[in-house]
């Protein structure tokens, strides 16, 4: 499904099994109790798109109450991409996404005069996986704004963990991410003994 510009809202709707993504949003869209699962170009797309130089539009995707689960990607962003818009993701399930080369379970990517903001608050991102680097999170542009609110990454997986990108990867010598009463897990399970340095 593909919102241009619109204003759309979902309620108690299921978006999977789709050849492509299961929402492509350019507009202003809210997802409330939905799942969006098992689709093959991403769960969720968040665009935009520039008018001019000096002004550009941004998508706004708000869920709430919903399960991103066993979607996948060729590149980036399993679970959901979200390119230079604002996304929201709140009380949420983001769970077995999988992404060939980044963000497993949500990859951000910086747009120039976009809105370029991701708020994840009360959600698991848990057994998601990326080729490279953030299995459940990559944030890819120290320009980019990312929060986190007591949410857990756990269990998630990437094929280089030295690079400290299984739970969550920031990009850029200013890693603009804020991460409040969240809990980062290692595969097997366990807490991290030293929290997240930003």
């Amino acid at each position: 499904m593909y919102n241009a510009y619109g204003a759309l809202e979902f309620k108690r709707v299921s978006l999977s099994k789709n050849a492509g993504a299961g929402l492509s949003n350019l507009g202003s869209a809210t997802l409330t109790n939905c799942s969006v699962e098992n689709n093959q170009n991403s769960g969720l797309v968040n665009l935009n798109v520039a008018y001019s130089n000096a002004s550009g539009f941004s998508g706004s995707l708000r869920v709430y109450i919903s399960t991103i689960k066993g979607n996948t990607s060729s590149d980036v962003g399993g679970g959901v991409y979200n390119n230079g818009g604002f996304l929201e993701l709140d009380n949420s399930e983001i769970s077995a996404n999988t992404a060939a080369n980044y963000g497993g379970g949500v990859y951000n990517a910086f747009a120039e005069n976009c809105l370029n903001k991701t708020n994840i608050v009360n959600c698991t991102i848990a057994g998601n996986s990326a080729g490279v680097q953030g299995g459940g999170v990559y944030n890819a542009s120290n320009s980019f704004i990312l929060r986190l609110y007591n949410t857990v990454a756990a269990r998630n997986y990437s094929a280089t963990p030295n690079a400290n990108g299984e739970g969550f990867k920031a990009h850029g010598k200013e890693r603009r991410a804020r991460l409040r009463r969240q809990r980062v897990y290692r595969r097997n399970g366990r807490p991290r003994r030293k929290r997240p340095r930003l």
